[in-house]
């Protein structure tokens, strides 16, 4: 009993310093070109060209991002497999 409450205690105080640090992060708040008066334009705005209907390469190869998914997950599950055995 001792040993789940810690357990909990433990995931809700990294869970809320994991959000904190989160909304931290995303802030961005030392960016100057998003100062001023509201409504004034600082720098002129770039004309935009068609490109054809097609997104922009990011340079992120989904591969990699979904191969880590699933070895998450399967290590998830193998977790939860032997910890399950030893109750």
């Amino acid at each position: 009993m001792i040993r789940q409450t810690k357990s909990a205690l433990l995931t809700g105080v990294f869970g809320t310093a994991a959000l904190a640090l989160t909304g931290v992060a995303l802030a961005g708040g030392a960016n100057p070109e998003y100062g001023g008066v509201a409504g004034v334009v600082q720098t002129p705005l770039a004309k935009t060209t068609k490109s054809g209907g097609t997104l922009p390469f990011t340079g992120t190869n989904l591969l990699i991002f979904t191969a880590v998914a699933v070895a998450l997950i399967l290590v998830g599950l193998a977790m939860r497999r032997t910890s399950s055995d030893q109750q």
